[in-house]
């Protein structure tokens, strides 16, 4: 007989995620198969107030922050340490930095040294 184990951490996620899901009437798994790691940015917007703001990458994608609802992907979900403006690569400031969240499991901190994957979104 096989048996399938979980970790009380995911079994928690798992409960939690559905629990957040139901009580807005929908449930999204996580995004498998995307990744954005070891992407650097070729130029970030910052829009005061965020709303507006996007990430374009050495991908070639653009994401932009263009709602509060962080169930909506993909999307930039927050610029950090950069006031209002455009800059490109050679111009982003030390810290400036910008998020992007593919789905519920997936998001990248990224800035001029390449992107890299942070921990789950609760």
């Amino acid at each position: 007989m096989n048996k399938f184990i979980i970790t009380e951490q995911e079994k928690s996620r798992i409960l939690n995620m559905h629990k957040k899901s139901t009580s807005r009437h929908y449930l999204k798994e996580q995004v498998t198969g995307d990744t954005l790691d070891g992407q650097t940015i070729v130029e970030l917007i910052v829009k005061k107030g965020s709303i507006g703001s996007s990430v374009k990458l050495s991908n070639g994608k653009t994401y932009t922050y263009t709602t509060e609802d962080v169930t909506t992907f993909p999307q930039m979900v927050y610029s950090g340490w950069c006031g209002p403006g455009t800059y490109t690569a050679d111009q982003l400031p030390q810290g400036c930095s910008a998020t992007v969240t593919l789905g519920t499991n997936l998001r990248f901190e990224c800035d001029k040294q390449g992107c890299k994957k942070v921990d789950d979104i609760e």
